[in-house]
This record gives C-alpha cells, sequence and structure tokens, in this order.
C-alpha cells in the first residue's frame, strides 16, 4: 500500500482483537510479506467475526487469498473460531500451529458446525459452520515444533512455550532486518497444567505485540479470592453436598481440577472426588495424551455414565463447561436431585494470564524497541494506566501504541 506515494511496508491492522477481548486476529505486513496472527471469535456478541468486510476496502490486500499464511498461538475459540469463515473466504494459504494446538483445533471447531448447534452452550448462531468448511480448514493446519525456527524464504518463524494453555505459543517472526514477537495469551507464573512462558535469554525483539486482558488484575488479589472460593464450599461438602464448578473446557478445567485436589492436600478442602465431565473431559483426554497428567484415579476421575448414580449420592466436586450445567444436561440433574442448600454452583478464580505486573515485567525483560497493546479493554479503572505506566517505567521504549480494530499501525 502507498501513502503519499511512499510505499508503506510495516504496517499492523487488529481485524479484531485490538481495543477488544475475542476475535483476536491481526494483519502484519513487513515487506511483501502478508500475514494474519489468529483468527477467532467474539463468543456471544452480535457480530462475532473479525472486520474483514471492514478491512479489505481499506486496499492492504486484494483479498483474504493474498495472505501468505496464518500463525495461531492457541486453540480457544476468540483464537481460532473464525478460521472456516477464512477459508470460506477463498483463503488458500496454510496455517500453523505447535503440535498440541493443532489436535486442539480440530476438536474444538466441531462445537461451531451446525450439527452440534443445539447442543452447544456457544450461544452464537451466526458462528455455526458446515462440516465441509471445518474439514477444510482443519486439513490446511500444520504443526511447527517447539524452539526450531521454520524458514518460509525471506523469514522464519519460531514456537516458543506461553503457558496459558496446553499448546499455546509466543510466535517470534524473524526478518532480513527485523524481529516481531507476538505473545499470544501467556502467563508469566507455574500453572499446574503447563507452567509458564518459555523465551531464550537476550531474544532480540525489534517489535512486541502483547496481549493485555488481565492489564488491571494484581496477583494478591486473585489469589485471595480463591482461598476465599475454597472457604465458600469446604463447609458444603463436609456435609455431604456437592460443589459444582463451570469452566472454559480447554484450560480452566484442567487447572482447577489439579488445583482443588493441591488444595486436599493441603487439607484446605475435605477429600472427595473430583469429577471431569462433558466437553472439559473431552479436551483433558487430550492433555492426558500429550503427557499432561490430570486423572489419578484415586481423587480425580473422568465421568463415566455408570458413577452418575453414586455421584448423586455422596460428596464430590464436579468440573464441566457452562453447557453442561444447562437444564437437562447431565451435571444440571445432579443440582435437581439435591436437596435445597445442600450444593454450592460457582467459579474458582483462577487466571493463564500475566496480570499487570506480569506484563511491565515481561517488557522490561524483553527490552523491545516498540511495543503494540492487543486484547484488552484500554478503558482503565487503575489510577494510572497500562500505556501511560509503560512510558513512564521504560524509556528505552521508541514507540508504545494502544491498538484500535481497524486502525493501522505503522511501526519501524
Amino acid at each position: 500500500m502507498r501513502e503519499g506515494g511512499v510505499l508503506i511496508e510495516n504496517i499492523f491492522v487488529p481485524i479484531g482483537g485490538g481495543d477488544e477481548i475475542g476475535a483476536s486476529c491481526y494483519y502484519l505486513r513487513s515487506g511483501d510479506t502478508r500475514l494474519l496472527l489468529d483468527c477467532g471469535l467474539r463468543p456471544q456478541s452480535e457480530w462475532v467475526y473479525p472486520y474483514f468486510e471492514s478491512f479489505l476496502p481499506m486496499g492492504f490486500i486484494d483479498g483474504l487469498w493474498d495472505l501468505d499464511a496464518v500463525f495461531l498461538s492457541h486453540a480457544h475459540l476468540d483464537h481460532i473460531g473464525a478460521l472456516p469463515k477464512l477459508i470460506s473466504e477463498n483463503y488458500r494459504a496454510t496455517i500453523y500451529a505447535s503440535t498440541p494446538t493443532k489436535t486442539l483445533t480440530e476438536v474444538m471447531l466441531k462445537i461451531t458446525t451446525k450439527e452440534n448447534a443445539k447442543n452447544s452452550w456457544y450461544e452464537t448462531p451466526n458462528a455455526f459452520y458446515q462440516s465441509a468448511l471445518i474439514h477444510e480448514a482443519i486439513g490446511k493446519v500444520v504443526a511447527i515444533d517447539w524452539n526450531k525456527p521454520k524458514s518460509f524464504g525471506n523469514f522464519q518463524v519460531t514456537y516458543f512455550p506461553a503457558g496459558h494453555v496446553l499448546g499455546a505459543a509466543m510466535v517470534y517472526i524473524e526478518f532480513e532486518n527485523r524481529r516481531i514477537l507476538y505473545t499470544g495469551d501467556f502467563c508469566d507464573v507455574d500453572q499446574e497444567t503447563v507452567g509458564k512462558y518459555q523465551l531464550p535469554e537476550n531474544l532480540p525483539v525489534d517489535l512486541l505485540i502483547m496481549e493485555t486482558t488481565y492489564r488491571n488484575r494484581t496477583a494478591d488479589r486473585e489469589e485471595l479470592k480463591t482461598y476465599a472460593s475454597f472457604e465458600d464450599f469446604r463447609g458444603i461438602l463436609a456435609e455431604g453436598g456437592k460443589v459444582m464448578l463451570p469452566g472454559f473446557a480447554l484450560g480452566r478445567a484442567q487447572e482447577v481440577a489439579l488445583k482443588i485436589k493441591k488444595a486436599q492436600d493441603l487439607g484446605l478442602v475435605p477429600v472427595c472426588p473430583i469429577v471431569i465431565d462433558g466437553f472439559a473431559k473431552a479436551l483433558t483426554d487430550i492433555y492426558e495424551n500429550y503427557g499432561r497428567r490430570i486423572y489419578d484415579y484415586q481423587t480425580v476421575f473422568p465421568f463415566q455414565r455408570q458413577d452418575e448414580t453414586l455421584y448423586a449420592d455422596e460428596p464430590c466436586i464436579i468440573i464441566a463447561s457452562p453447557g453442561m450445567m444447562l437444564e437437562g444436561n447431565r451435571s444440571a440433574r445432579h443440582y435437581s436431585r439435591m436437596p435445597s442448600g445442600s450444593i454450592y454452583v460457582g467459579e474458582l478464580p483462577l487466571t493463564a494470564h500475566a496480570q499487570r505486573e506480569g506484563l511491565l515485567s515481561f517488557i522490561g525483560n524483553v527490552r523491545p524497541k516498540e511495543v503494540i497493546l492487543v486484547h484488552g479493554n484500554p478503558n482503565e479503572t487503575t489510577p494510572i494506566g497500562l500505556f501511560e505506566e509503560i512510558h513512564l517505567r521504560f524509556p528505552f521504549l521508541k514507540c508504545v501504541y494502544q491498538s484500535r480494530n481497524l486502525q493501522p499501525i505503522q511501526f519501524l
């Protein structure tokens, strides 16, 4: 694209996920290379897709078929859910992901099929696709190994573990004179399931594209909330009741199971079965296949149909995706059988994202020349905003940008 007769070589455009959480989809151009970073949905929103229809008239590409590649950070639907939409718009190139994300993408996209619409918690009818589009999208996904640069002619890409969930990656792109790091969603503290992000020391980064989901949260406050939740339901369990915990099937369900198991070992929560049900069970099986042990078959179990009556009559903790809590589904039937006051339905406040201080520390460790903030609400609720604090704390930065959907950023 030319502006005033001058070729603009380095452009970043959030097609979604700029000043919002959802529909992460970022156009990145450096020289003649045109890439897309993630391609997600806005779950439970009126307009679920990235703003392709508004982006294309901007003139950066003639159509989505002009893209050279798509690089996925992880398999949450707000990062992969629009891949079938991309295919429907004649996207022709390859989609790249880590090996676990490739596996998880196939399973996650199945809940966006028209055939599954009536059984899904995913209340966005416009986002349901024909199976053929999903199969074509899945067929284009190619795995990239961890920590091994993959050459694409005039650039190369390396995937580094990002923490967050199984398979989550930071995408490191090296051009001839420019190094770009896209964090995707990342976690800077050890989790029970996948640990924290892992980057080589002194990795040269010119442009950092960083998620800011929890830009206003502090770790101490979240930890206090977690222990308060244990207090909320320990009495229910001690009296023979049940705890039902809805949560994201990918990542949170597995983390909650291991966190509660650890709390039981420490005597913070009464020992009882922890049962993983529904779509969360299917994804936990994938964690197990990739060597992340969740089930110990002493305390943590996958739900088995023959156990339904057993778990209805004894204290237990049921972890399931939100759809399993809807009326008529299995976990909801447990609720209907229990006497009033003997069951607790709540959410354990865990996080798989870097929080305010973690985001700032990450910038200090990586020491990029420029930073673009994405995947967060820039309407700050703290006395000093993240954008302003970055400027104050890191004078070595040449530029800091708060991205806005469909507003191009020309980086150095």
